[in-house]
């Protein structure tokens, strides 16, 4: 098990390095190899149809929702700490400067 997780990981990495130096037809040739070996997982043929191995219109709904629960959990913690988000912190500091004892709702859409 430990063993086809690393291959699956090496064949993503390898994949991922040759389609960032436009080498697409290496690249295409390591996401297939990928999603022979995890079929079930969504991603690697959605890699395959963006390097035009496929049909690519849109990403299938399941991958859209797959992505979103893995990244949903660190989503605050990268937006904060990782991209430096600030805009919340802004927000309470201008309504403070212009509240003047009143009460504002506001809503912080990111």
């Amino acid at each position: 098990m430990a063993e086809r997780c690393e291959r699956q990981l090496e064949l993503l990495r390898a994949g991922a390095k040759a389609a960032r130096a436009g080498e697409r037809m290496t690249g295409l040739g390591y996401f297939r190899a990928l999603a022979r070996l995890a079929p079930t997982w969504s991603v690697p043929s959605y890699l395959v149809r963006s390097l035009g191995g496929g049909d690519f219109s849109a990403p299938l709904r399941g991958e859209v929702a797959e992505l979103f629960e893995r990244y949903a959990k660190t989503f605050d913690t990268h937006l904060v700490q990782g991209l430096g988000y600030v805009g919340h912190q802004e927000l309470v500091q201008a309504v403070t400067t212009v509240q003047n004892g009143g009460f504002f709702r506001v809503i912080d859409l990111g």
